[in-house]
């Protein structure tokens, strides 16, 4: 992490030091701030992205954090593997904050990187921060599919897919539990289901990721940030007709949560499909106190798989809440 202090208007000044508690507390108090912006996250994103180099930068004024820019850059191409980075967010806004970008950008100009993209976040409301046109680009706009849970639950039952409510009523039998309610709770059952979906993801998901990710994932749960949804729909095969004293998950769908919102981070199945346990699990985060939740990018798709995904996304009801994304691309 590179921390500026801010001595003088106009002028930034190297800091040595440690900040990562102030980071988060940071971006706690902020309105614009979400888990995307910390450094969980951002480590996760390091370890996603194995030859990444964090370079996150935060400037202070009195000591205290004002501004942060996160920032990575990765394989000498793209600052945020491709993945649109959280945007910078501010205190308050003022010169030195454009000192801030341009020390951002200095930065991996010097480490040869050609792209640098931050995004906003659709949760949260969006800070605008003024940057000059050579910095970065005008904002192009995507769309994201959020669910609001403080609606009645026949009200949101109404906006799902009719198809898809058909499904979700049919008897067949299902199994739910979740893991990562409360932190602090945890037990082997919980590490058991973990290393369920980790082996499930795993065997499922092209191209690999990272084995660190798993770790980052199992400890938000641990620390109740997150929560897993393990489902079985069937009937558990057993020889002698009674279900197994083991439960044997077919599925599963993993969710982070900040600020009485949630994120549908990934979901995997061995062919059972995910339409019932996705009404089960945002039966359960509403449970939980969650207002909304964000299932993800709507209009982002290029693959036919990327847009079968969308297509599911849609089918819960909610909105299409736009999201922007700026880059600067190096001349």
């Amino acid at each position: 992490m590179r921390i500026f202090e801010l001595r003088r208007p106009g002028k930034l000044q190297a800091w040595t030091g440690n900040l990562t508690g102030e980071w988060n507390a940071f971006v706690d108090r902020e309105e614009s701030g979400w888990f995307w912006h910390r450094t969980e996250w951002l480590e996760y994103l390091n370890d996603y992205y194995p030859e990444s180099i964090a370079q996150h930068t935060a400037v202070t004024f009195n000591g205290e954090i004002r501004y942060i820019v996160p920032l990575i850059y990765e394989r000498g191409d793209f600052l945020g593997g491709g993945i649109p980075l959280p945007q910078p967010i501010s205190h308050w806004m003022g010169g030195f904050a454009l000192d801030a970008i341009g020390h951002a950008v200095k930065q991996f100009e010097v480490m040869r990187a050609r792209r640098w993209a931050v995004r906003s976040c659709p949760l949260v409301p969006s800070q605008s921060f003024a940057c000059p046109q050579e910095v970065l680009s005008e904002p192009k706009e995507y769309l994201s599919r959020v669910v609001d849970l403080q609606m009645e639950r026949d009200q949101l039952f109404a906006g799902v897919r009719k198809s898809y409510q058909q499904i979700i009523k049919q008897g067949s039998p299902f199994f739910g539990m979740s893991v990562g309610v409360n932190a602090g709770e945890w037990s082997e059952q919980a590490e058991d289901l973990c290393r369920r979906y980790q082996e499930l993801h795993q065997r499922m998901l092209h191209p690999k990721r990272s084995l660190k990710t798993y770790e980052h994932q199992k400890q938000w749960l641990k620390e109740g940030k997150a929560l897993l949804f393990a489902s079985r729909l069937g009937e558990e095969p057993s020889p002698n007709g009674h279900p197994l004293p083991v439960f044997k998950p077919n599925a599963f769908q993993y969710f982070v949560h900040y600020k009485q919102k949630a994120y549908y981070m990934s979901g995997v199945h061995d062919g059972c499909g995910l339409i019932r346990p996705m009404w089960y699990a945002l039966g359960l985060l509403k449970e939980l106190g969650i207002q909304e939740v964000e299932l993800g990018w709507t209009d982002y798709g290029t693959t036919q798989k990327e847009k079968n995904i969308e297509f599911f996304k849609r089918g819960f009801g909610g909105e299409d809440r736009p999201w922007c994304v700026m880059e600067y691309t190096k001349k």
